[in-house]
């Protein structure tokens, strides 16, 4: 059955008799709570049944309050349950001054506790957390089983390759659980394909698998399955992520890295964050990837794709910053010849378009030494 242990200071002992109310009452005594209410005296008897109880418990429900957080056995009871694994559930009952929180518990994520009515919503938050507790805390056998072949076979790729594609297959969230203690284990091979395998799962949104991921291309741990993983997920975080790793890539593999995350991230983050990767990496693609760049927003986005790289072209800002290099200049040539004169996908011109493109045809460097195709954009123009 499972068992929360609540962590209190004496003066707060009707409050956490409310709370272990609540807890037994909506879980129709399914939840048990263990809470010392006899007022066990320091030493040995305390401590061994401080830690029995916290030992057997699935979560540890933490009373914060301003003395709380200054008592020595509060302390002690929530960091041996953190050291344990334990969940710990911060309530807060009485804020207390921000330096007063321990940073271990600053990183936790806090419910307030400012009434006692439990129709208001923090208490079905503490109800949603408990029972998210206890869903990870009741892991199917067959997840389990699995868990102990892989360390018994940690050196078998085979054999723990087979497991880690069963438990991706698994809803449970004890499952997605089970693949961050394998990115933790200390195996590389194991940590890559446990974060590719959460990354999976989650369908590209659990954050968890970034750092892994930043760490398999420090190290050059498979570094281009983790570049080809980090460039699937559609956030911004992946930006300031690609800026930092560059420095890690050797000059012959930066370009690789960053064809691989153009060819792979969402369109709409590319899109998002256009003008950054214009700036950024003006020097580390060919013609080729700025060709293929603009051809899919271009696809994708129309006008307002080609707007913003009109924008951006003529930006007085830029300009005085001289980062528009030649290849860039061929490659907003070729994309646009390419997209509006091919008859096989030839793009219908509506009258934005048609402006923004005899904008473009102004700009008479870029168009230097093209004559052909300038004809041809003209002649679609009727210009």
């Amino acid at each position: 059955m499972p068992l929360f242990f609540i962590s209190y200071k004496r003066e707060d002992l009707e409050f956490a008799l409310k709370i272990k109310e609540f807890i037994e009452s909506i879980s129709d005594g399914e939840y048990l709570c263990w809470i010392d209410r006899e007022g066990l005296n320091a030493g040995d008897k305390w401590k061994l049944a401080i830690d029995s109880a916290i030992n057997q418990s699935i979560g540890v429900i933490l009373i914060i309050t301003p003395e709380s957080l200054k008592s020595l056995y509060v302390t002690y009871e929530w960091s041996f349950a953190m050291g344990m694994g334990k969940r710990i559930i911060p309530l807060i009952h009485r804020m207390p001054n921000e330096k007063e929180m321990h940073p271990k518990l600053a990183d936790l994520h806090m419910l307030f506790f400012n009434t006692t009515d439990e129709s208001s919503h923090e208490w079905s938050d503490l109800k949603r957390e408990l029972l998210e507790v206890k869903e990870r805390h009741d892991v199917p056998p067959a997840i389990l089983n699995m868990r102990q072949i892989i360390y018994d076979n940690i050196f078998d790729k085979e054999v723990w390759q087979t497991m880690l594609d069963t438990i991706e297959q698994f809803e449970h969230p004890a499952a997605s659980e089970m693949l961050v203690e394998f990115m933790e284990a200390g195996l590389p091979s194991l940590m890559i394909e446990s974060t590719r395998a959460l990354a999976r799962k989650s369908e590209f949104t659990d954050m968890r698998v970034l750092p892994y991921l930043q760490r398999g291309i420090i190290e050059n741990r498979q570094r281009e399955v983790c570049a080809k993983i980090l460039a699937m997920y559609p956030s911004g975080d992946v930006i300031e992520i690609l800026q930092d790793m560059l420095d890690y890539f050797y000059d012959f593999e930066r370009a690789k890295y960053v064809q691989i995350w153009t060819e792979q991230a969402s369109l709409e983050l590319l899109f998002e964050y256009s003008d950054y990767l214009y700036k950024e990496l003006m020097n580390e693609w060919d013609m080729t990837v700025w060709t293929k760049f603009h051809g899919k927003l271009l696809e994708e986005f129309q006008a307002d794709y080609l707007q913003d790289l009109y924008d951006f072209f003529v930006d007085p800002n830029v300009k005085q910053l001289n980062i528009i290099n030649q290849s860039f200049e061929a490659s907003i040539v070729n994309c646009i010849y390419n997209h509006y004169t091919q008859k096989s996908k030839r793009a219908e011109i509506d009258a934005r378009t048609k402006l923004i493109l005899q904008a473009f045809i102004e700009i008479q460097v870029i168009w230097k030494h093209r004559f052909r195709q300038l004809q041809t954009i003209k002649s679609i123009l009727k210009i």
